[in-house]
């Protein structure tokens, strides 16, 4: 994907931030979806070549079990930055980058812009991205975790 016209986004909001976010994607030339909610997350980001987001626990875990590189954007205001630790597992495997998100700094969406256009002209590191979450990702993890507890109650 070499120009962001070819390009669509699925912003996802929550929804306190809905109105105002779609209010700025407002003359947008990129095609986008700005949503409040979305309850079908495997199906959207197996659609995904890419994701920003924050990360959670739950949300690297998704990102690698989908097989998407990432974007990762840790929530700035943890004392323990424990969603940066998050991101950095996946930096390590190379499935990921980090853009922190600095609320005081002016040119952050210069960053996550210059990162975001960089990833989706780059097919190839993509690619390698994919792989990277494959080799990480524990899809049983659930199956490993209700074997023990089923062991652990009997």
């Amino acid at each position: 994907m070499q120009c962001a016209h070819y390009w669509q986004i699925v912003h996802l909001t929550g929804l306190r931030n809905y109105e105002k976010v779609k209010q700025a994607y407002a003359g947008v030339q990129i095609r986008h979806k700005v949503l409040g909610y979305y309850d079908d997350m495997p199906n959207l980001l197996a659609a995904a070549d890419l994701v920003i987001g924050r990360s959670g626990a739950v949300s690297v875990a998704e990102y690698a079990a989908a097989a998407v590189p990432s974007i990762c954007m840790p929530y700035p205001y943890h004392k323990d930055k424990h969603q940066h630790l998050n991101a950095s597992k996946l930096v390590e495997a190379g499935a990921a980058i980090i853009v922190d998100d600095l609320p005081d700094a002016i040119d952050r969406a210069e960053w996550l812009w210059q990162e975001l256009e960089e990833l989706m002209k780059n097919e190839k590191q993509r690619q390698r991205m994919v792989k990277a979450c494959k080799a990480i990702a524990r899809l049983d993890a659930s199956y490993k975790i209700a074997d023990k507890l089923v062991k652990f109650a009997f």
